[in-house]
């Protein structure tokens, strides 16, 4: 009930904030001096190119993580609704030029042919290049998706911070409703100027800007691709409730960073992840030195939420999918909490010792490629039997 309802209250409010967003345009349809066909069409093919930038700065902004950590550490559900922010806004993005061509009675080249002969059609190439950046970045999300490597498909999206100032270029002399109507234009311009903080403060953080600075403190090794990485702060401490998890980024500046569950907040406010090196980055994680600094921002997430509390509790977790659910057991486990612990063989398993002292016989591992023999120990994939 607690993440249904706060799942809940963040739907109602990026809903609210999309309504109030595209009221100023809508209302644009209710002062036509005119209701004949070629007035509302007219309306139709300007109305759906400011929903569509609408739509899509929304989906800017809601996709800047550090922006949105501002208001709810539940990015998942923020990214759902960018998704849908994606649907419905390449529909007026669309509509937008293909009315546009049709009350102008050109064919597809208006669309697609860059012309620059005049500053009128200068202004509309503009909005052509927009369009044809915004192309790019629907494809690779949806078609392309799946054949581009994560970097990759990551660098078209910046592609995102060129697009709206050619689609401000593009109506700044051309847009009829934004010259004629005070409203539309101030309007306008507050969109843009919102979209330019919230890019300016992604910038700030890309650099660190209110990132947590932490050292390495020590790293333990599991097996043969796990490993637990001790972080210590230098200054400040992250906070932090179970299930949790951080953005962690290695290099100072121009860095990739990479999203890891906390596996434990330790009293003198150490940190450990827990690592599986199948990656670029997990493996440069696990190679870190000793005092080598690494950048934290974060938390973000509600996992686990649900169960932070007395209840009877039975955990059934996998490899290093255990992570969020240290910090659970160590704060709200009782004499009904239970753990089924899924692994390769025991010494992939962390913190046995720990566990086992909390739960006493409530601990299971489970083991599908490991003959040991033991109390609490089951031979075999964990299965409905």
């Amino acid at each position: 009930n607690i993440i249904m309802n706060n799942t809940l209250k963040i739907k109602i409010a990026l809903n609210a904030i999309l309504a109030i967003s595209i009221a100023p345009y809508l209302y644009l349809f209710f002062i036509l001096e005119q209701f004949d066909y070629y007035s509302i069409m007219f309306a139709i093919a300007n109305i759906s190119g400011f929903l569509g930038l609408v739509f899509f700065i929304y989906q800017i902004i809601i996709a800047n993580r550090p922006f949105v950590k501002l208001f709810t550490q539940n990015i998942i559900e923020v990214n759902k609704y960018h998704k849908i922010l994606g649907i419905y806004g390449t529909i007026f993005v669309f509509m937008h030029p293909i009315v546009e061509m049709y009350m102008y009675g050109e064919s597809l080249l208006f669309v697609l042919v860059p012309y620059v002969n005049t500053q009128f059609q200068t202004h509309i190439t503009y909005g052509r290049i927009a369009f044809f950046i915004f192309l790019i970045i629907l494809l690779t999300s949806t078609i392309f998706r799946n054949k581009l490597q994560y970097r990759n498909w990551l660098k078209t999206h910046y592609l995102s911070y060129i697009l709206v100032p050619l689609v401000f270029a593009h109506l700044n002399d051309i847009g009829t409703y934004y010259a004629t109507n005070s409203l539309v234009q101030f309007y306008t311009i507050f969109l843009f100027i919102t979209f330019a903080i919230a890019t300016i403060y992604r910038v700030a953080v890309y650099f660190n800007f209110n990132k947590y600075t932490y050292t390495v403190k020590n790293i333990s090794e599991y097996g043969q691709d796990i490993a637990t990485i001790t972080l210590a702060p230098k200054n400040k401490k992250v906070a932090y409730t179970p299930g949790q998890y951080y953005y962690i980024k290695i290099e100072k500046l121009f860095g990739e960073e990479h999203p890891f569950s906390l596996l434990e907040y330790k009293e003198n406010g150490d940190i450990v992840f827990g690592v599986k090196e199948i990656g670029k980055f997990s493996k440069k994680m696990a190679q870190l030195k000793k005092d080598q600094i690494v950048y934290i921002e974060g938390p973000y997430g509600e996992f686990t939420k649900e169960a932070q509390n007395q209840d009877p509790k039975v955990i059934i977790a996998g490899g290093i999918g255990f992570t969020p659910f240290y910090e659970l057991i160590k704060n709200h486990t009782t004499e009904n909490t239970f753990l089924f612990y899924c692994n390769r063989k025991i010494e992939e398993a962390l913190n046995i010792m720990e566990l086992k002292k909390i739960l006493k016989n409530r601990y299971f591992n489970v083991l599908d490629n490991d003959d040991t023999k033991g109390e609490s120990i089951i031979n075999k994939r964990l299965d409905m039997d």
